[in-house]
């Protein structure tokens, strides 16, 4: 099996990349599996403890590296296909046009869909994307899709049925648990605080926003006493995000009297259970549809049996029931009134941490990857 992926290696701050890896190393179990990547070239040492990736040049960074480097993807592919040894594909986040070079050698090809409807998708970007599935839809053997909306929205657009598969991330069950909250605020340098409120990703004004947010701060903070917000933001590879800092974390959190720590750093990927358990409540409060579906901040930190607030655009695949394994907000009132409500359950929401976990262990674990992987292979024939 092939895994052809963008930026499949650390720090793992993008769903994409995650889902790429997580395939990878998940399909292992089963087949022989060759990763390549189409890496900028500042990360080419990269190195995934789990699977082996080679690492393709593709500068220039963003869309453009997805381009850059296919002529090398393409003729590594053709090498690796020409063996006979791979039966079939896996495409996240790479140009369909590797497609009809994939089925032109006997390989089948499946092709991951982590998002739709994404809000930073303007139009062109819009019709390119619909013009590659009409050039080269014909050479997709399934579209392996993350969630039940991605596959209703793919439906919607004209996707044959027979060809859309749900493949939902599978979220490593023994990295993702709970540890002692002590013990990781220690491990990772978070505040002491009777009640902290964290936020850990890209900071753009549609996946924080922070007027919003301080809005619900102003209103909650005379019934929670204590309460600070940490924010934690990528920086390696979203070097953006000290422009966001600025623009609009610190600006628009100016004047709340609410303590804030808001730092530029890349989490490792082991440290993320430490992160989201030294936290009173998890943040996920996007504005937009704007990450992977469903976020997989948001599957991590339930996983780790924290109480997670989230927006509708956060809970599309409905992981959250509120109330009972987290919270959804709908406007400032509304996350004000989550956080009193987390704060009023105290360490793990009384039985909402468990339930949280309990969630992401039924519809997210490896072996509901994995037995939705088998059904696809069988279906298409592999």
């Amino acid at each position: 099996m092939l895994v052809l992926g963008r930026a499949v290696h650390p720090p793992w701050n993008e769903g994409t990349r995650v889902i790429a890896g997580d395939v990878a190393h998940l399909a292992s179990g089963r087949r022989d599996v060759r990763t390549l990547s189409l890496t900028e070239p500042d990360f080419m040492d990269e190195v995934d403890e789990r699977i082996d990736v080679e690492h393709l040049s593709a500068p220039g960074g963003g869309r453009l590296s997805e381009y850059s480097g296919l002529p090398r993807m393409a003729s590594r592919v053709r090498l690796a296909a020409a063996t006979g040894e791979f039966g079939v594909a896996h495409l996240v986040g790479v140009p369909l046009a590797l497609a009809p070079l994939l089925r032109r050698m006997g390989v089948k090809v499946v092709v991951h869909v982590t998002l739709s409807r994404h809000a930073y998708q303007g139009r062109i970007d819009r019709l390119r994307a619909l013009a590659a599935a009409r050039a080269y839809g014909r050479f997709v053997d399934a579209w392996a899709c993350a969630a039940d909306p991605i596959r209703d929205d793919l439906l919607e657009a004209g996707y044959p049925a027979e060809r859309l598969f749900v493949v939902p991330p599978g979220i490593d069950l023994e990295l993702f648990r709970a540890v002692d909250r002590s013990a990781a605020r220690r491990a990772v340098g978070l505040p002491e605080s009777p009640f902290n409120l964290l936020y850990m990703g890209t900071v753009s004004p549609l996946r924080f926003p922070a007027p919003l947010i301080a809005e619900a701060l102003a209103d909650a903070v005379s019934d929670v006493p204590g309460l600070s917000l940490s924010v934690i933001a990528p920086e390696r590879s979203h070097g953006y995000n000290v422009t966001w800092i600025d623009e609009n974390v610190r600006s628009g959190l100016n004047g709340v009297d609410v303590p804030a720590t808001i730092e530029l750093r890349d989490v490792d990927h082991a440290d993320k259970p430490n992160v989201y358990c030294a936290a009173d409540a998890v943040l996920v409060p996007f504005a937009a549809p704007v990450a992977v579906e469903p976020p997989l901040t948001l599957l991590e930190a339930m996983a780790c049996e924290a109480t997670v607030i989230a927006a509708p655009h956060a809970n599309r695949s409905r992981v959250i029931d509120n109330g009972r394994n987290g919270f959804i907000f709908e406007d400032a009132r509304g996350l004000a009134d989550a956080i009193r409500n987390a704060a009023s359950r105290g360490r793990n929401g009384a039985g909402l941490g468990l339930s949280a976990r309990s969630t992401v262990s039924n519809r997210f674990s490896a072996a509901a990857t994995l037995a939705a992987l088998d059904d696809l292979w069988e279906a298409i024939g592999v």
